[in-house]
């Protein structure tokens, strides 16, 4: 389980930097020499044979955002064959000129394994130097090292200081880290109001665990008032995200009818998504709700569900719902 809770951390860190990374990048060097502005400017426009033509040479003469810039198209696989090894070499010259965006992607990279060996305890050290810049994705991804105890030793209360330095900077995941602490009192004292209120954050921004988290609080009682219509809602929003104990969740309430229409077609294609998906045990248990919820339904309905299932699949679980 720690595996898989590693993995899914360092996989959405991954991917939410690549989308942050270029913006970022882009922004940070408005005093540069005018042969990286027009670099950017191709970037910007995705003219990426311009872009590496003049980034190249000046990322072998030493250019620190020449040397970052390069990294990310290396990574991302945009105006050059995509090659993790590559990447990271740029990443590592211009980190260790000082360049934040490059550190956190070096970073990343001995975290995850891709293009070097993985390294937690060098993971942790270039998160820092970025984090102690105020980067919000570097100080997020080292209170996850901290939290778990990767490449330094486990410490809750330093993983929620990191946090909360992240989520005040509006970053969403480190929002949803905070969240958990405060639910689960991690690092810091219990405190359910702010848990919701950190989960609010996060889920308004679209973090899926976040909305999971925060609709089990409604449905609850916990922390806030109790509300099976917000939960089913929340839960919906983190089912169209592949969640699969909110696919789980929304199954049950629409067997039961609660906060919702009872639905047998629908119950049966939730428990069916997340009989796939969920561990052994878990998966288990919604097969077997899934079958008893078929033993009330007619052949026909039983059809509809199971192509419900399939063209939801189809989907990546967005917009199941739309014309039904």
């Amino acid at each position: 389980m720690l595996r898989k809770v590693i993995a899914r951390k360092a996989a959405l860190a991954l991917g939410l930097l690549l989308g942050l990374m270029l913006g970022l990048t882009l922004g940070a060097h408005v005093a540069t020499a005018a042969p990286i502005n027009d670099a950017e400017a191709a970037l910007d426009k995705k003219d990426y044979a311009t872009a590496l033509r003049i980034l190249k040479p000046l990322a072998e003469q030493g250019s620190m955002q020449a040397q970052s810039l390069l990294g990310i198209m290396a990574l991302s696989g945009e105006g050059m064959k995509k090659d993790e090894a590559e990447a990271a070499k740029w990443f590592k010259l211009a980190a260790d000129q000082g360049d934040t965006v490059a550190q956190t992607s070096l970073a990343l990279a001995y975290e995850t394994g891709r293009g070097v060996a993985i390294d937690n305890a060098a993971a942790a050290k270039y998160f820092r130097m970025a984090a102690d810049k105020g980067f919000a994705t570097a100080q997020s991804s080292l209170g996850s090292l901290y939290e778990l105890g990767l490449g330094v030793k486990k410490d809750e209360a330093e993983a929620v200081k990191w946090f909360t330095l992240a989520a005040a900077q509006n970053f969403p995941r480190a929002q949803f880290y905070l969240g958990a602490a405060y639910e689960f009192g991690r690092g810091t004292a219990q405190d359910l109001p702010t848990a919701v209120k950190y989960y609010r954050l996060a889920a308004d921004a679209g973090v899926a665990e976040a909305q999971y988290n925060l609709a089990v609080l409604y449905a609850q009682g916990r922390g806030v008032a109790q509300d099976d219509k917000e939960a089913v809602t929340l839960f919906k929003l983190a089912s169209e995200q592949a969640h699969v104990m909110a696919q789980f969740a929304v199954a049950g309430a629409y067997a039961a009818g609660r906060a919702t229409p009872k639905d047998l077609v629908k119950a049966y294609a939730y428990f069916s998504m997340s009989t796939d998906r969920l561990w052994a045990e878990a998966a288990t248990t919604a097969a077997s709700r899934r079958d008893a919820v078929a033993a009330m339904m007619t052949p026909a309905q039983i059809s509809e569900a199971q192509k419900f299932t399939v063209a939801c699949k189809a989907q990546i679980y967005k917009h199941c719902e739309e014309g039904r």
